[in-house]
């Protein structure tokens, strides 16, 4: 077996953040960062990890499950029987592990699909690579929607359907502008942390969330920038309700109102990013306070092709 390479892009969530949790369908976008994995055989019953955290290499019972290698960890566990000869798996990312931007499921995507490939000499479906991605999420995490992984493998702006498992694709490419808050709370925290709360009011406001799905979906299908404006600004006041903002996402979407532009939450919130679907006059920071909180614009694109296979 010679060497094989996949590549996935990160993404991120444009609506029905922790409400998919609770069987709503949710928004999500492919972005142009990509996420490449290189699995090379080796011959001495050992694995090697390569990646910007550094490197490790030990037999497969051995690699830690702990952060940075968890991912990595339980990738080689559900494979390892496969390869006993090892493995060197070679990482590389645009995606600067700062921001999230949907990095760890691009390389779970990345990641099983070379696995796959190199241990069955076939590709697999884009449903069955959602359901093993799935799975293997859920082993790291606990809990999590998949939304990420629906999109790093569908590729372009998707609608994810969790009760069914389905994944709808709405456009090619979407305008926008992402503004990183200069902090972000891991996922699995933000989650437990609205868990911890449950109540009546809380559902409801998922209730409510859910009910834009729709909606956004057809006004981003339909190219109608004015009702997606208006679903936008009331998607992000429902999350606020939810107590996902900061200082720094305060102070991105005050920018925002004070400029008319229709702006919201990334991601799980508590730190993460803001995106705008608005054409911005020029790139954040705009003031002082802005800098000192280390808010900043990404130079981000949709990407239309979701996981693929390099140099094939």
């Amino acid at each position: 077996m010679s060497s094989i390479e996949a590549s996935a892009p990160g993404s991120v969530m444009i609506a029905g953040e922790h409400a998919v949790l609770h069987g709503s369908k949710a928004i999500a976008m492919a972005i142009d960062k990509r996420l490449s994995v290189k699995l090379t055989p080796r011959e001495d019953g050992q694995w090697q990890v390569r990646c910007q955290f550094g490197e490790i290499l030990d037999k497969a019972q051995n690699i830690p499950c702990t952060k940075p290698w968890q991912w990595a960890q339980v990738l080689i566990n559900t494979f390892k029987n496969k390869f006993p000869q090892g493995m060197n798996i070679a990482i590389s990312s645009e995606i600067h592990p700062e921001y999230g931007l949907g990095s760890s499921a691009a390389l779970l995507v990345a990641g099983s699909a070379v696995l796959h490939k190199a241990a069955y000499s076939n590709i697999l479906s884009a449903k069955d690579h959602f359901k093993l991605c799935k799975k293997l999420l859920h082993k790291v995490q606990g809990k999590g929607s998949g939304t990420d992984l629906a999109a790093s493998i569908y590729g372009g702006v998707i609608v994810y359907n969790p009760k069914l498992a389905s994944v709808t694709r709405l456009r090619d490419a979407l305008p926008h502008h992402l503004v990183y808050s200069g902090h972000k709370t891991p996922t699995a925290q933000v989650i437990a942390k609205l868990d911890a709360i449950d109540n009546a009011h809380q559902q409801d406001l998922y209730k409510q969330i859910s009910e834009l799905i729709e909606p956004m979906a057809k006004a981003i299908q339909d190219h109608d920038q004015e009702i997606l404006n208006q679903i936008v600004t009331k998607h992000q006041q429902l999350m606020q309700k939810l107590g996902l903002c900061t200082e720094a996402i305060d102070a991105i979407l005050f920018d925002c109102t004070k400029n008319q532009l229709a702006a919201k939450i990334s991601g799980s919130g508590l730190g993460d990013c803001v995106i705008i679907f608005d054409k911005i006059f020029s790139a954040f920071p705009h003031d002082k306070k802005q800098r000192r909180l280390g808010i900043h614009s990404l130079s981000t694109q949709t990407c239309p092709q979701g996981v693929r296979f390099e140099n094939c």
